[in-house]
């Protein structure tokens, strides 16, 4: 019979593989309370090993009733704990009791409610109102008391900035003008609605609205009168309109440098037939990769929106100027600037604090040096520097609502058409005159629209009632057409240069002679030196 030698690993002791043959064989005795399925539990006979030598992996202790409670960590467990042993004591552990199942209930979803357009509309707009810019131009640049800026370094809290900390010059180009403080008071059933779409009646507060409001024609436009007739668009020739002479056979515009007393207005466009060229390919282009609207107005500001060098010296040859300004800040204020009268049984408080992309106002040139300083007594002065506006243009990029660029034309214009109003009004009053078919075609403002490369020519002229009160104005389109063709742009230049020359010489003519009365009737000023313009 062959007979197995026993493995000795080089510690001494059998390895798990000859202790497994001799349990089979019976030669060892397994103990009461040892796992008959592991052989590792068995009772180790292996010699105890030398100091120097590294200490190998025990087997592990049985796990039996009788043992001391080993050195485990506690744990949590739903079912009820067994009592044990504590210095010859039994202490028994508080059973936990088990917690009841969780009530859930059932959503119950209510029926949609019809919604209103108009509403909806009005809703955000108060929404649009009331929200904050996620960063202002203004806090970007904004420092704290420590000169660090704010928002920098990782973990920097953010802080409301105060009010000595905004920058307020980048501010005013990085929103739009309407935005400023253009605030109105609306009643409020057009803004709260309640779940079942039904408008509530609470007392009213102020909001928002501006120009870009589904609801500024209704809600500030129409109650003042001021009406813009969008649908029987015109076509009319700027010289026919003016009842002037047309350019020459075969010359694009008229020379206005030449013509007496317009000599000194830097402003006239003219253009050749491969200038024109340009402007049209220089719009498909602007249409085709979908320009914002700020390069719509750079484009349409370099080439038909002309200015005069400007100097801090006023010159001294008495020639009426045009000064172009470019979103141009000036909100109602004083006798002179008032915003124009509603007529609704609730006014509002619509601020008119309007910012068009482009206006032209009258130099304070034309007027005598000697009584200059006494003409802010008289009309409104912008800084000393210019007065009475005869123009104002805004624009939009292709894609956006003529709507909109109607309104903020007609919020500008209609704010300096009634300030010409009052102007004319007063003089009548001091130098006890009366109204003139003269004096009520002279109440007129233009302005021109652009959205994308189409263009729209507007004319507001102030409506009088029977007793010559202001009753409003109208607006209506005197030519529309898209900078496509060469016939369209040369009707732009034409209607433009026009406009100036209408500007200064017969607005300028008539305010001047207001001003004059006004001057030396009612503040006894000798003005016996202001020329008039013919």
């Amino acid at each position: 019979m062959r007979t197995t030698r026993p493995q000795i690993d080089r510690n001494g002791r059998k390895s798990v593989n000859s202790k497994a043959e001799d349990l089979r064989k019976g030669q060892v005795k397994l103990s009461p309370n040892a796992s008959q399925l592991n052989p590792t539990c068995q009772t180790s006979t292996s010699k105890r090993r030398r100091p120097s030598e590294t200490p190998s992996r025990q087997p592990l202790a049985p796990v039996v009733n009788s043992s001391p409670p080993c050195n485990i960590s506690k744990t949590k467990s739903p079912a009820p704990l067994q009592p044990y042993m504590s210095g010859g004591r039994s202490q028994s552990l508080s059973k936990s009791t088990p917690s009841s199942p969780r009530v859930t209930t059932t959503a119950v979803f209510k029926r949609v409610p019809e919604t209103d357009p108009d509403r909806t509309a009005a809703l955000w707009a108060n929404i649009r109102a009331t929200k904050t810019p996620a960063m202002a131009p203004w806090l970007k640049n904004s420092k704290d008391q420590s000169g660090q800026k704010r928002g920098t370094g990782k973990g920097a809290k953010r802080t409301a900035p105060q009010p000595d900390d905004l920058d307020w010059s980048s501010g005013l180009h990085g929103a739009d003008a309407e935005e400023l403080n253009d605030v109105r008071s609306v009643p409020q059933s057009h803004l709260d609605l309640d779940f079942e779409g039904t408008a509530t009646t609470t007392n009213t507060k102020a909001t928002r609205i501006t120009a870009r409001s589904t609801s500024f024609e209704e809600c500030v436009l129409r109650p003042r009168k001021l009406l813009m007739d969008r649908e029987n668009a015109t076509k009319t020739n700027p010289y026919i309109h003016f009842g002037v002479d047309h350019p020459p056979r075969g010359q694009a515009a008229i020379n206005y440098h030449t013509i007496e007393g317009l000599e000194a207005a830097k402003i006239w466009i003219s253009l050749g037939d491969d200038s024109i060229k340009e402007i049209i390919e220089e719009y498909e282009f602007m249409d085709r990769y979908r320009m914002c609207e700020e390069e719509y107005a750079a484009f349409a500001t370099e080439i038909f929106l002309k200015r005069k060098r400007r100097v801090c010296k006023i010159p001294s040859d008495r020639k009426w100027r045009a000064e172009r300004m470019l979103q141009l800040v000036a909100p109602p204020k004083g006798p002179f600037w008032a915003a124009p009268t509603s007529f609704a049984e609730e006014p509002d408080d619509f601020a008119f604090n309007s910012r068009p992309d482009c206006s032209y106002w009258l130099s304070l040139a034309g007027f005598n040096e000697d009584y200059r300083s006494e003409l802010g007594d008289a009309a409104y002065v912008q800084n000393d520097w210019i007065t009475c506006p005869y123009f104002t243009v805004e624009f939009k990029k292709t894609g956006q609502s003529i709507t909109q660029a109607t309104n903020q034309a007609a919020a500008a214009s209609s704010l300096a058409l009634y300030n010409r109003y009052l102007l004319k009004k007063k003089a009548l009053k001091v130098t006890g005159g009366m109204w003139t078919e003269l004096d009520k075609a002279q109440m007129l403002h233009y302005a021109l629209t652009f959205v994308g490369r189409e263009y729209t020519i507007w004319v507001l002229q102030a409506c009088l009632s029977e007793t010559n009160d202001w009753d409003g104005c109208s607006g209506r389109s005197l030519y529309n057409s898209k900078c496509t063709s060469k016939y369209a742009v040369k009707q732009l230049m034409g209607w433009i240069n026009e406009i100036h020359r209408w500007g200064l010489s017969q607005h300028a003519a008539s305010c001047q002679l207001d001003v004059k009365g006004i001057l030396e009737h009612d503040l006894g000023v000798d003005v016996s030196g202001i020329d008039l313009v013919d």
